[in-house]
């Protein structure tokens, strides 16, 4: 004959009185959730650990996402490519350019005019040690030769020193050196 049983729910344990009848009462005592690594998830009933669950992102995925935030650094190591439409905003008030070489050479700043990958150039020539421009310029390429150099402007309270700063006594021409005691204007040729 079927009658009610009095069960005691005490925290976590279950208990059964009067089991007479045969009933088998079970409980969840104990349940962990875990990620054994990334991308997984384990749950463990009982003490018994159930199988690892793939989440579907590894270490070893590629995954794209709509927008991301993050809120501590980020650390690439491969190439970075940004494509936006709109303007790159930086906050760093200098840029270093050409930071994994330890050797002399050219580097700039090229604006692309029409061809993928050519533009107009803006860059320092190590041969010269002066700034100047260049266009059809290929990014691609690892130096460059100015067609023009960007004019510099050295000051002082005397006359200028015997060879412009940036080009020296070779490559210093058109440089312009200006007295601020006298207000005499030089320039390099």
């Amino acid at each position: 004959m079927a009658t009610w049983k009095k069960v005691i729910v005490s925290g976590s344990n279950i208990s059964q009185l009067n089991n007479d009848a045969g009933y088998i009462i079970s409980a969840i005592s104990s349940s962990v959730l875990s990620s054994p690594a990334q991308g997984e998830a384990r749950l463990t009933n009982n003490g018994v650990a159930g199988s690892i669950i793939d989440l579907g992102l590894q270490t070893t995925d590629s995954p794209s996402f709509v927008g991301l935030t993050l809120t501590g650094d980020l650390v690439v190591l491969g190439t970075a490519s940004f494509q936006n439409t709109a303007n790159l905003l930086v906050a760093d008030r200098f840029v270093l350019f050409a930071s994994g070489s330890n050797t002399a050479g050219d580097g700039g700043i090229i604006v692309q005019q029409g061809t993928q990958n050519i533009g107009e150039l803006y860059g320092y020539d190590s041969g010269t040690t002066r700034w100047g421009f260049t266009s059809s310029f290929a990014a691609s390429s690892n130096s460059f030769t100015p067609v023009v150099y960007a004019g510099a402007v050295e000051t002082s309270v005397t006359a200028p020193s015997p060879a412009p700063i940036y080009g020296g006594s070779g490559n210093g021409y058109g440089t312009i050196h200006v007295d601020t005691l006298s207000g005499d204007i030089y320039i390099y040729s």
